[in-house]
């Protein structure tokens, strides 16, 4: 509908460089880092996660344009999700193993 939010276009946006670390299991986890801001602030998405995809879609983009203006963001695909590694699937990870693996930078 013209005139409406909808309509709305948002310039392209280039995702940033996504970058791989390697789990305590050995399969590769995908992440990008954002923003300079001293805030630390992971992003996590439910089951359903791309990191390289997130930025085709604007309104996915805009909010975490938004969120890295004032943070240092870390987003990433968990174990089996997106561009990272598959896992077997006899071994499910638990939440806390997935928790686990949020700070990639730091290792």
């Amino acid at each position: 509908m013209p005139g409406s939010h909808r309509d709305v276009r948002l310039p392209f946006v280039l995702p940033p460089h996504t970058k791989y670390v390697k789990a305590r299991d050995g399969n590769q986890i995908a992440y990008q880092v954002l923003g300079e801001g001293a805030l630390d602030f992971v992003y996590l998405t439910g089951s359903l996660s791309n990191v390289d995809m997130r930025w085709e879609h604007p309104s996915s983009a805009r909010l975490l344009e938004r969120l890295d203006s004032f943070s240092r963001l870390v987003v990433f695909d968990r174990r089996g999700v997106g561009v990272s590694d598959l896992f077997p699937p006899e071994m499910i990870p638990t939440w806390e193993e997935w928790a686990e693996e949020r700070d990639p930078e730091d290792r």
